[in-house]
């Protein structure tokens, strides 16, 4: 599994992974820099990149 995140399916720009504390869970998601689209949350980092490389335009 790589950490690498593909561009932003809808833009085009680099995305950006973030993380969180809630409670004792930590929470991951990914965003667009520019166009701000993003992933639902996520209890792991792999789980929120996975999904963030696989998303197509016509998706969400």
């Amino acid at each position: 599994m790589t950490n690498s995140l593909k561009p932003c399916p809808f833009c085009g720009s680099e995305a950006k992974l973030f993380s969180y504390t809630i409670g004792r869970d930590e929470i991951y998601h990914v965003e667009c820099k520019r166009c701000n689209n993003q992933t639902r949350e996520y209890a792991y980092k792999w789980t929120a990149i996975k999904h963030w490389n696989r998303r197509l335009k016509e998706e969400e």
